[in-house]
């Protein structure tokens, strides 16, 4: 019987709007219902190729019930599912979202600051992941000659130090570090190319003699 409520429920909220998703399951209820039928809402949308929808369903939960320890998820639910529509755009623009939301702001990131429900390596795979696509715009404009490309290039050049700030004893830190001073230098900053540079020679070196 729970099953085909379950599945009475989805189908009729799989045309309604968020407002009428609320009146039906309000953001101060019990989590558990709200959580089942969420889920099964957005595995309906997907399996009938409604990537959007389904993205905008899962962001819904996670910004309704911020304080939940499921709203991360959910937020990554609506990451994948742009993904897998193929609407790599509004992904990237979720993934930034993400990280504004959950990064804690410490300079050294630690596990024990993070919110329930989110996971250190993924942040900092999605740090990186925004600095280099930044990075390959910035590259492809500065070969159209395009006006926006100092804006792109400092985007990447803010992305790249705040992941090393925030993984400073990462195995890829000496890779980001070389990053940084590429950017840099594309983006003719060659003063500063050249001390990024230069700390990532000494890092080597520190390390090299030990």
């Amino acid at each position: 019987i729970f099953n085909d409520a379950l599945r009475l429920a989805v189908l009729s909220l799989s045309a309604a709007d968020q407002q009428e998703l609320d009146r039906f399951l309000p953001p101060g209820e019990t989590i558990g219902r709200a959580l089942e039928i969420y889920k099964n809402l957005i595995d309906y949308l997907l399996k009938n190729e409604r990537f959007a929808d389904a993205a905008d369903i899962a962001l819904h939960f996670s910004e309704s019930r911020a304080d939940s320890e499921a709203a991360p998820g959910f937020h990554r639910k609506a990451i994948a599912a742009y993904l897998q529509g193929g609407l790599d755009n509004m992904a990237f623009v979720q993934r930034q979202a993400f990280v504004e939301r959950y990064d804690p702001g410490d300079e050294v990131m630690k596990p024990d600051r993070l919110a329930e429900g989110v996971e250190l390596g993924e942040l900092k795979s999605d740090i990186l992941m925004i600095a280099r696509v930044y990075n390959q715009q910035g590259k492809a404009e500065l070969e159209r000659e395009d006006v926006n490309v100092s804006s792109t290039l400092n985007k990447a050049i803010q992305w790249y130090r705040r992941w090393l700030a925030r993984f400073p004893d990462d195995k890829q830190w000496p890779d980001v570090q070389y990053q940084l001073g590429d950017v840099l230098y594309d983006s003719e900053n060659y003063n500063l190319a050249a001390e990024e540079y230069a700390r990532l020679a000494y890092s080597c070196l520190l390390y090299t003699s030990d």
